[in-house]
């Protein structure tokens, strides 16, 4: 049985919230171990503030690409079917063979790294079209967004609640959604090889 994907439950915890939403959409609750989540949250709200708070910037990059490599070897320690592919920035954008199309058409996840009014982390589930995609976003709104290039979903908890366009993802200001200037985008996408070899990226 998959579960709903989650909301974050402080203003900060946007990351381990989605990397714990990819691993919800890629497994069964049966199949996930403790030691798994103890992980993630381990390595997740790593920032400080400029009052010297720990968490209170969130998940810092270097952390979330820790985090990228640390899930593969615990799949091969534990023999567990995941498999992350960190991207360069030069290949983070959505567009026809782009990597990260080619990743959700192989049936995996990507994590990325956006913009909702500071820096945030949402996930992409899936393409809807020729260019848009279903994305979770892990920070409930009381109010929609009103853009004619996001959608807000509901009735879908296992699967997404936004519909987002390419473009408004490949954009480089500070926007909504906008994954920013090439030079400081991050995404890692996430597999389950139990469902089949995931192609290449990249």
């Amino acid at each position: 049985m998959h579960v709903p994907l989650q909301y974050q439950i402080s203003e900060y915890d946007c990351g381990p919230t989605s990397v714990m939403n990819a691993v919800s959409f890629l497994f069964e609750q049966k199949d996930i171990h403790p030691d798994m989540i103890k992980g993630i949250y381990c390595y997740c709200l790593d920032g400080f503030d400029c009052h010297g708070e720990m968490g209170k910037t969130g998940t810092g990059r270097c952390a979330m690409e820790f985090l990228s490599k640390w899930f593969n070897q615990y799949g091969t320690q534990r023999n567990f079917p995941i498999h992350t592919e960190l991207l360069r920035s030069e290949d983070i954008y959505l567009g026809e063979d782009s990597p990260i199309v080619k990743g959700l058409r192989a049936g995996g996840v990507a994590l990325v790294r956006c913009r909702l009014g500071c820096e945030h982390y949402v996930l992409l589930t899936g393409l809807c079209g020729e260019d848009k995609v279903y994305m979770f976003d892990p920070y409930y709104l009381k109010k929609p967004l009103r853009r004619r290039d996001i959608e807000m979903l509901e009735g879908q908890p296992c699967f997404a609640n936004r519909i987002v366009t390419f473009a408004r993802l490949n954009r480089a200001d500070r926007d909504y959604y906008a994954m920013g200037q090439q030079d400081a985008r991050q995404c890692v996408l996430f597999f389950n090889t139990a469902q089949g070899q995931p192609t290449e990226a990249t």
